[in-house]
C-alpha cells in the first residue's frame, strides 16, 4: 500500500491532522523503528512509547535491532489515525537518528501480526563481526533520552516559518547517517548540506558582507538607469545576495555552539567489561584524541574558522562535479579530525629537503639526470624506478619524500564530529526560538 512515506509529507500531516469527536478504528499492522544500536529501556514521549529493541539474528554475521512503536488511545481520535501513526513513526526515525547521530530506519508492517522481528529486521541488516562491523553506541543512555525529548519538543513547538527548514535539515541529516557506510562521499555532502540549508536561510547577507547595503544601492541605481540590462543586473544582484555560503555556515555554527567545548566519547569509554587501565590506554591510542586541548584560546578561534572552512571546501563535490570526497572511506577511529590528502597537480621539491640524506649532492644530481626532478618539478610517473636499495639503502626514503610531495595534508572535521556539530548547533538554534514561544 505505502512502500514509503515522504518525510515532508509526514511532517505536514503530523501538524495538520485534526482531532475528531469520533473514535477511529484500530491500526492494521504494526510500526517499527530500526536503529543500528540497542535501546535498553522503554522511552515514552507524549502519546508514544518506543519499546526496547529486540536483537534478531538474520544470518551468521548479520543482525538487526527492531523496536516496536506503540501509541496511546488518543491517536484513535485523529483523522485517518492509522496513517497518522505511520507518519509519526516516520518522523520519529529522523528524530532518533538526529538524537543518536546514527542511522535509524523505520517500517510499517501490515501483515506481520505476530511481530516476528526477523522479518522486520531484514529492512536494516547490520554486519555484527569483522572489519566494518557496526559499533556499539558511544553515547550514554541518559544523554540519548534527553536528546530525544528536546528534539521532539522542537518538532512539536517550533513556529511554522521555521518548521519546513527544520524538516529539510532532518531529512538530509538522516540520509547522511544511513549512507555513511555505503557511500561516504554522498554522506559527507549531505551532512554539510544539512547545516548549510539552515545557515543559508538564517544568516543574512549583511552579516557576512557588511557593505551589502551600499552595493545594493549602486545596483539599484544601475538597474533604474539601464532598461536593457535590467533583468541581468537583477539576476546578478540576487546571486550576490544569496552567495557566501561558506561564510554563512561558519558564522551559523559559531553563533550556536563552541565546537572546542564539544566532547565525543572514546570508542571504549562505555564498555563495562574493560578495566580502567585498558580504557586509559585506549584513550591514548585514539587518533586525534587531543581535541582542542593543546591550543590556546586565540589558536582555537582561528582553528575553528579554518577547520569549518576546509571541511566545507574539501567536502565531496559529488552533487556538483561528480567527484568523490578526498577521504572516500568513513573512519570512526578519528573522533574529531581527519588528515585529508589533497592532490597537488604540480608537486615540487628542493635540494634543501634532501640535505639530511647521506650523499645528498649525488642523490639530487641523479634525480636531475634521470629527469625524475626537472626545474624542481617532480615527475611522479618516474618515482617508481627508485628501488629500496638505491642510494646506499635510502631509496625507499627518497621515493617516499617525492611521492608525499604530491599531496597537501589538510586537517578537516571527521564525519562523526561534524554530525555532533550539526546536531547541537541546530538544536541550540531552534531551542532558543521554542523557548521564546513558550515563555
Amino acid at each position: 500500500m505505502f512502500k514509503q512515506i515522504d518525510l515532508e509529507e509526514a511532517a505536514r500531516l503530523f501538524r495538520t491532522t485534526k482531532i475528531t469527536e469520533k473514535k477511529g478504528r484500530e491500526a492494521i499492522g504494526f510500526f517499527f523503528l530500526l536503529p543500528d544500536f540497542e535501546i535498553k529501556k522503554p522511552i515514552t514521549i507524549d502519546f508514544i512509547t518506543i519499546n526496547p529493541t529486540q536483537k534478531t539474528q538474520i544470518e551468521s554475521n548479520t543482525v538487526a535491532y527492531v523496536s516496536k512503536v506503540e501509541f496511546d488511545e488518543s491517536v484513535l481520535y485523529r483523522e485517518n489515525s492509522q496513517y497518522f501513526q505511520a507518519c509519526t513513526t516516520r518522523l520519529l526515525s529522523a528524530i532518533l537518528s538526529l538524537s543518536s547521530e546514527r542511522p535509524v530506519k523505520w517500517y510499517w508492517s501490515f501483515y506481520n501480526l505476530k511481530h516476528d522481528s526477523s522479518d522486520i529486521g531484514i529492512h536494516h541488516p547490520l554486519q555484527s563481526h569483522g572489519p566494518g562491523a557496526v559499533e556499539d553506541m558511544r553515547m550514554d543512555e541518559d544523554t540519548f533520552n534527553t536528546n530525544i525529548l528536546e528534539n521532539f519538543n522542537i518538532l512539536k513547538s517550533i513556529k511554522d516559518d521555521d518548521y519546513d527548514n527544520y524538516i529539510k535539515f532532518l531529512r538530509l541529516f538522516q540520509l547522511a547517517q544511513i549512507n555513511k557506510n555505503n557511500d561516504f562521499s554522498l554522506a559527507f555532502s549531505l551532512i554539510v548540506a544539512a547545516v548549510e540549508s539552515v545557515a543559508a536561510k538564517t544568516i543574512t547577507i549583511d552579516e557576512v558582507m557588511p557593505n551589502w547595503k551600499i552595493i545594493e544601492e549602486k545596483f539599484n541605481a544601475f538597474i533604474s538607469d539601464s532598461e536593457e540590462l535590467k533583468g541581468d543586473l537583477n539576476s546578478l544582484k540576487n546571486n550576490i545576495k544569496h552567495s557566501h555560503l561558506k561564510k554563512r555556515l561558519i558564522l551559523f555554527i559559531k553563533k550556536n555552539i563552541k565546537i572546542d567545548e564539544l566532547y565525543l566519547p572514546n570508542r571504549y569509554e562505555n564498555d563495562s567489561y574493560l578495566d580502567e587501565i585498558t580504557i586509559e590506554n585506549s584513550k591514548k591510542q585514539d587518533f586525534y584524541n587531543y581535541h582542542f586541548d593543546k591550543f590556546s584560546k586565540e589558536e582555537k578561534d582561528k582553528l575553528t574558522d579554518k577547520l569549518i572552512s576546509d571541511t566545507y571546501k574539501y567536502r565531496s563535490k559529488l552533487l556538483h562535479e561528480g567527484t568523490r570526497h578526498p577521504n572516500f572511506r568513513n573512519s570512526t577511529t578519528n573522533r574529531y579530525f581527519d588528515d585529508t590528502y589533497i592532490k597537488d597537480k604540480n608537486p615540487k621539491i628542493s635540494y634543501k629537503e634532501l640535505k639530511h640524506l647521506n650523499n645528498a649532492n649525488n642523490i639530487w644530481q641523479d634525480l636531475l639526470d634521470k629527469k625524475i626532478v626537472s626545474n624542481k618539478k617532480i615527475n611522479l610517473d618516474k618515482t617508481e624506478i627508485i628501488l629500496n636499495h638505491h642510494y646506499n639503502g635510502q631509496g625507499q626514503e627518497v621515493r617516499s619524500l617525492l611521492n608525499n610531495k604530491s599531496y597537501e595534508i589538510v586537517l578537516t572535521i571527521s564525519f562523526t564530529f561534524f554530525s555532533k556539530i550539526a546536531h547541537i548547533s541546530i538544536k541550540n538554534h531552534y531551542s532558543s526560538s521554542v523557548d521564546k514561544l513558550t515563555e
